[in-house]
């Protein structure tokens, strides 16, 4: 009976940590969207393995790269649709994003199907597209 609960107290525990990490990850596209570079800094990790093509980037770089992209759209926006558990600290994120050019005063409009790792300290140190298999 003891071993039961205590299995029962590690799920208990693991719940929550899925809950801890899915907010985590929409406070970040919470501050993509508000263009919050000082809540993106504090979750992002220091040592980042993969942002979108770029590996290894420092976390400067990717702070940097939200602000050119700032000056060159006037709104973007994400509507998640589902965060996803995929595995220990891997999330499949859906959203609907939606963004609005400056120069060419054009719209778009598409999902988006990304996958987030954290590392123990639940900081991001993944974000890519999620893969398909075909």
């Amino acid at each position: 009976m003891l071993l039961f609960f205590s299995c029962n107290i590690n799920f208990q525990q693991s719940k929550i940590s899925v809950a801890n990490q899915k907010k985590i990850i929409l406070n970040y596209i919470t501050a993509e969207d508000n263009r919050d570079t000082i809540i993106l800094n504090k979750i992002l990790a220091d040592s980042i393995i993969t942002y979108w093509k770029m590996e290894n980037p420092a976390k400067q770089k990717i702070i940097n790269f939200y602000k050119d992209y700032w000056t060159k759209n006037m709104f973007s926006k994400n509507k998640v649709q589902q965060i996803k558990h995929k595995a220990k600290n891997t999330y499949a994120v859906h959203t609907f994003f939606k963004v609005q050019r400056i120069h060419t005063d054009t719209s778009l409009h598409f999902k988006s199907n990304i996958i987030f790792k954290l590392n123990n300290q639940n900081k991001i140190i993944y974000i890519d597209k999620e893969k398909v298999a075909l």
